[in-house]
């Protein structure tokens, strides 16, 4: 079983300065034993947009191998 669950981190970038960036981090649970599997990070500065992602990729049970797909797909 795959749980997707949305981050928050403060960044930086010489353009626009500092700004607060969302991302995903991927755990697999085996036995209610959960493993983190990767972090993406600075997926959109959209919170709710991160969130209904997360949602619907552990709802789905989004393969993890996928979800730069999916996310590439959401953003363009």
């Amino acid at each position: 079983m795959y749980k997707y669950k949305m981050f928050a981190e403060r960044l930086n970038h010489p353009d626009i300065g500092n700004y607060t960036a969302f991302g995903i981090a991927v755990y697999s649970s085996v036995d209610n034993n959960p493993k983190k599997l990767m972090n993406i990070s600075d997926i959109s500065t959209d919170k709710k947009i991160v969130e209904d992602l997360c949602e619907l990729c552990s709802r789905e049970q989004l393969e993890p191998v996928h979800v730069f797909d999916v996310i590439d797909d959401m953003i363009f």
